[in-house]
């Protein structure tokens, strides 16, 4: 993609049409190996995809939550969305396995991720999902996040938290070890 596209250009129409060539396209030969990556993934394909949402670019929001209550929370964070009007085109669950990492996103449970077209009133939505996620026990994926709120980041990570603590602390790395985006998320 050479250029930004208007900002209009990411709507159901022209998903659903890109869906539809995508899954017509791959199923033409059903005889023929398709790799899965193939076909799952199918913008990794185009070079900066990013640039058909426009000059203000979109956010993706991925969020986990557990198991147990996953096709509830779910199916609250999708009307949510959808009563927005902010709603976004592409969209997808999967199912995500536990990490032994220590501020690590991945529990036992389904992801949602969510690419959302930018706009001003789309942070006040991030948010109310956040506290969704959080009521459930889930988490919003750090590597994809640059708006979580420290509060909330507190209350989705704070079993790792003292433990990350600790372990600057006995390493003496408090002051040297750190990142913009800890520092956004801890209040530091």
């Amino acid at each position: 993609v050479p250029f930004n596209f208007p900002s209009y250009t990411v709507n159901r129409f022209s998903v659903a049409t890109f869906n539809y060539l995508n899954y017509a396209t791959a199923t033409k030969h059903k005889e023929s190996k398709l790799y899965l990556n193939d076909f799952f993934y199918p913008l990794d394909r185009i070079a900066n995809w990013n640039r058909i949402y426009g000059r203000k670019g979109f956010i993706e929001y991925q969020a986990v939550v557990p198991f147990d209550s996953a096709y509830e929370v779910i199916s609250e964070l999708l009307k949510k969305i959808t009563k927005s009007k902010l709603g976004s085109t592409i969209a997808a669950v999967k199912p995500l396995a536990k990490s032994d990492g220590l501020i690590s996103f991945p529990i036992d449970g389904f992801t949602l991720a969510v690419d959302f077209a930018y706009s001003e009133n789309l942070l006040p939505l991030l948010d109310q999902l956040d506290q969704i996620v959080i009521a459930s026990g889930g988490r919003v994926y750090l590597a994809k996040d640059a708006r979580l709120s420290g509060k909330s980041f507190k209350k989705m990570y704070s079993n790792s938290l003292e433990k990350w603590e600790l372990i600057r602390e006995k390493n003496q790395v408090k002051q040297n070890f750190t990142s913009a985006m800890f520092n956004r998320l801890s209040g530091t």
